[in-house]
Protein backbone atom coordinates (compact mmCIF):
# COMPACT_ATOMS: atom_id res chain seq x y z
CA UNK A 1 0.00 0.00 0.00
CA UNK A 2 1.77 2.88 -1.06
CA UNK A 3 0.43 6.42 0.05
CA UNK A 4 -0.50 9.30 -2.14
CA UNK A 5 2.32 11.20 -3.48
CA UNK A 6 2.79 14.14 -0.75
CA UNK A 7 2.05 16.96 -3.48
CA UNK A 8 0.45 20.17 -2.29
CA UNK A 9 -2.83 20.47 -3.93
CA UNK A 10 -4.24 24.23 -5.12
CA UNK A 11 -7.99 22.83 -4.78
CA UNK A 12 -9.38 20.59 -3.20
CA UNK A 13 -13.51 19.68 -2.20
CA UNK A 14 -14.18 17.02 0.87
CA UNK A 15 -17.31 15.50 1.21
CA UNK A 16 -17.65 13.95 4.93
CA UNK A 17 -19.99 11.27 3.70
CA UNK A 18 -22.92 9.92 5.94
CA UNK A 19 -23.31 7.12 8.54
CA UNK A 20 -24.82 4.07 7.39
CA UNK A 21 -28.64 4.62 7.95
CA UNK A 22 -31.84 3.12 6.01
CA UNK A 23 -34.90 4.74 6.17
CA UNK A 24 -38.17 3.34 5.09
CA UNK A 25 -41.47 4.84 4.56
CA UNK A 26 -44.73 3.00 5.81
CA UNK A 27 -48.03 3.01 3.85
CA UNK A 28 -49.50 6.09 6.37
CA UNK A 29 -46.34 8.24 5.23
CA UNK A 30 -44.23 8.14 8.64
CA UNK A 31 -40.29 7.24 8.36
CA UNK A 32 -38.42 4.59 10.32
CA UNK A 33 -34.78 4.83 10.31
CA UNK A 34 -32.34 2.01 11.04
CA UNK A 35 -28.88 2.97 11.79
CA UNK A 36 -26.73 0.37 10.87
CA UNK A 37 -23.58 2.10 12.29
CA UNK A 38 -21.35 4.96 14.33
CA UNK A 39 -18.69 5.67 11.40
CA UNK A 40 -19.29 7.66 8.71
CA UNK A 41 -19.11 5.85 4.83
CA UNK A 42 -19.27 7.36 1.53
CA UNK A 43 -16.19 10.09 2.28
CA UNK A 44 -14.85 11.93 -1.24
CA UNK A 45 -12.14 14.17 -1.74
CA UNK A 46 -11.59 16.13 -5.01
CA UNK A 47 -8.05 17.69 -5.68
CA UNK A 48 -6.59 19.67 -8.36
CA UNK A 49 -2.90 20.29 -8.57
CA UNK A 50 -2.53 22.81 -11.11
CA UNK A 51 0.05 23.94 -12.78
CA UNK A 52 2.68 21.70 -11.06
CA UNK A 53 5.64 20.04 -13.03
CA UNK A 54 5.00 17.13 -15.53
CA UNK A 55 7.66 15.40 -12.99
CA UNK A 56 5.02 15.81 -9.91
CA UNK A 57 2.00 14.63 -13.03
CA UNK A 58 4.17 11.47 -13.44
CA UNK A 59 3.83 10.71 -9.67
CA UNK A 60 0.40 10.54 -9.54
CA UNK A 61 0.03 8.44 -12.77
CA UNK A 62 2.42 6.45 -11.42
CA UNK A 63 0.72 6.08 -7.78
CA UNK A 64 -2.56 4.95 -9.68
CA UNK A 65 -0.93 2.55 -11.93
CA UNK A 66 0.63 0.67 -8.61
CA UNK A 67 -2.72 0.99 -7.49
CA UNK A 68 -4.40 -0.98 -10.29
CA UNK A 69 -6.56 2.23 -11.18
CA UNK A 70 -9.50 2.00 -8.73
CA UNK A 71 -8.67 -1.81 -7.03
CA UNK A 72 -6.29 -1.16 -3.89
CA UNK A 73 -6.37 1.39 -1.06
CA UNK A 74 -4.35 3.45 0.33
CA UNK A 75 -3.39 6.52 2.52
CA UNK A 76 -3.22 10.07 2.33
CA UNK A 77 -0.22 12.42 3.89
CA UNK A 78 -1.70 15.80 5.59
CA UNK A 79 -0.20 17.91 2.94
CA UNK A 80 -3.59 17.71 1.34
CA UNK A 81 -4.91 20.28 3.98
CA UNK A 82 -2.06 22.60 3.55
CA UNK A 83 -3.36 26.03 3.30
CA UNK A 84 -6.62 25.85 5.66
CA UNK A 85 -6.32 27.30 8.96
CA UNK A 86 -5.22 25.29 11.84
CA UNK A 87 -9.13 25.26 12.64
CA UNK A 88 -10.77 23.85 9.48
CA UNK A 89 -7.72 21.33 9.35
CA UNK A 90 -9.34 19.84 12.95
CA UNK A 91 -12.66 20.07 11.40
CA UNK A 92 -11.98 19.02 8.17
CA UNK A 93 -9.26 16.13 9.79
CA UNK A 94 -9.72 12.96 7.61
CA UNK A 95 -11.11 10.23 9.22
CA UNK A 96 -8.17 7.76 10.66
CA UNK A 97 -10.43 4.87 10.27
CA UNK A 98 -10.54 5.77 6.37
CA UNK A 99 -8.21 4.43 3.50
CA UNK A 100 -9.03 5.94 0.22
CA UNK A 101 -8.91 4.26 -2.94
CA UNK A 102 -9.38 6.49 -7.11
CA UNK A 103 -13.10 6.82 -7.59
CA UNK A 104 -12.01 6.99 -11.50
CA UNK A 105 -9.34 7.38 -13.38
CA UNK A 106 -6.56 10.51 -13.02
CA UNK A 107 -6.93 13.48 -15.25
CA UNK A 108 -3.99 15.52 -16.96
CA UNK A 109 -4.19 18.59 -18.94
CA UNK A 110 -1.11 20.22 -20.38
CA UNK A 111 -0.74 23.65 -19.70
CA UNK A 112 2.28 24.42 -21.64
CA UNK A 113 5.66 22.27 -21.68
CA UNK A 114 6.68 21.04 -18.53
CA UNK A 115 4.02 21.94 -16.74
CA UNK A 116 0.67 20.00 -16.45
CA UNK A 117 -2.61 20.12 -14.40
CA UNK A 118 -3.69 17.21 -12.61
CA UNK A 119 -7.17 16.19 -11.04
CA UNK A 120 -8.05 13.20 -9.09
CA UNK A 121 -11.25 12.00 -7.23
CA UNK A 122 -10.96 10.01 -4.21
CA UNK A 123 -13.36 8.07 -2.48
CA UNK A 124 -13.12 6.98 1.49
CA UNK A 125 -13.39 3.39 2.22
CA UNK A 126 -13.96 1.83 6.16
CA UNK A 127 -11.07 -0.07 6.95
CA UNK A 128 -11.41 -3.52 7.59
CA UNK A 129 -11.23 -4.43 11.36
Amino acid sequence: MAPFPAIKPTARSYEPGDYPIQRYRTLSGAVWKRSFGNKRVGASLSLEFANISDDEAAQILAHYDEQGGTFYRFVIPTVLLAGSSAKLQTVLALPPNLLWAYESGVSVKAVFPGVSTVSVRLIGEVRNG
